[in-house]
């Protein structure tokens, strides 16, 4: 099948997980079924029992919810190319946080195998780090802050060193990320400064800031010694915002990222500039993206995977 219209890909991050994702897609394809095993084997967990009949609960687990969301984002990925996307058919791949290696194992930077090993040890690393930031400073947590920019975010949190910005997500949306007793003494000044709403979100650690250096170095040693290839279709760093080109490039931020920010903002307004392509899918669980497209002002036509009657719908776009 030839189309016409190239797709970008985004590949969802940790919360947008819920219990069934990807149920349609492991009954109509047995490559979905054997990237089920695989996980599983990987993983030493059953992800068939955790993604089709593990509780909410469970899923918003990190040590769970990171190989779940990237085992379902690659089940969609695999809709997509048993539908006839073709490599040469992607314009340019992103994930958000976790969801960058998704995007890796689609640019064949790392195989699906190495992809699940690393999400599992990254999730195992992440959820410790959390238990122990709990146990000995306090509560974790993070909010997003609505209708601020980042600029007088920044101002209000006035470089205390308990709570950080973790999200760039658009001109007036952002994440911080720390101790929740300081973000819950934060929020009234937020509100005072302009901020719409703050909305706090269920974490189990004060991802993506420096209090998780220590969890970062230690990620740093997993991944040190894996081959990492360059990827063949244009790829999105969250550390930088820009196009990384080349493997060790990668591998050098990837051990960054879980304390970096992540600069989501600068994907998408580096991506309206330098690709005339204007389709994009969602790919994995969750629409969070594509409301942060719209968030963006990126003018972009939508799309998800995960049922067939939306690849139908991408297809026929593709055609055009």
């Amino acid at each position: 099948m030839e189309f016409t219209t190239k797709i970008a890909l985004l590949f969802a991050g940790q919360g947008a997980q819920h219990p069934g994702m990807a149920k349609e897609l492991y009954t109509q394809h047995a490559s979905v079924r054997a990237l089920f095993e695989l996980a599983s084997d990987v993983c030493g967990k059953d992800m068939k029992k955790l993604l089709f009949e593990g509780s909410e609960a469970e899923l918003k687990e990190t040590i769970n919810t990171q190989p779940a969301v990237t085992l379902a984002s690659l089940a969609g990925m695999v809709g997509l190319r048993m539908a006839g996307v073709r490599s040469e058919d992607i314009a340019w791949v992103a994930g958000f946080s976790l969801g960058e290696y998704a995007a890796l194992a689609v640019a064949d930077v790392l195989t699906a195998e190495e992809t699940f090993r690393l999400v599992y040890e990254r999730g195992r690393i992440m959820h410790h780090a959390g238990n122990e930031f709990k146990k000995q400073v306090g509560e974790p947590g993070m909010a997003a802050v609505l209708g601020l920019s980042a600029g007088a975010v920044k101002a209000v949190l006035n470089d205390q060193t308990e709570v950080f910005v973790a999200n760039y997500n658009a001109p007036d949306q952002v994440v911080i990320s720390g101790l929740l007793a300081q973000i819950d003494r934060l929020e009234p000044l937020l509100k005072e400064a302009g901020a719409k709403r703050v909305i706090k979100l269920t974490v189990s650690g004060p991802f993506h800031t420096p209090l998780l250096s220590k969890a970062s170095l230690e990620f740093k040693s997993v991944i040190t010694g894996l081959r990492f290839a360059s990827p063949k279709v244009p790829l999105y760093s969250n550390v930088t915002g820009g196009i990384l080109s080349t493997g060790k490039e990668i591998q050098h931020h990837l051990s960054e990222q879980i304390s970096h920010p992540v600069l989501w903002q600068g994907i998408i307004s580096d991506a309206q500039t330098r690709f005339r392509e204007r389709v994009a899918v969602e790919v994995g669980p969750g629409n969070v993206l594509s409301a942060l497209m719209r968030g963006n002002g990126a003018n972009y036509e939508m799309f998800r995977c995960m049922q067939m009657p939306e690849v139908e719908m991408l297809l026929a776009r593709m055609q055009e």
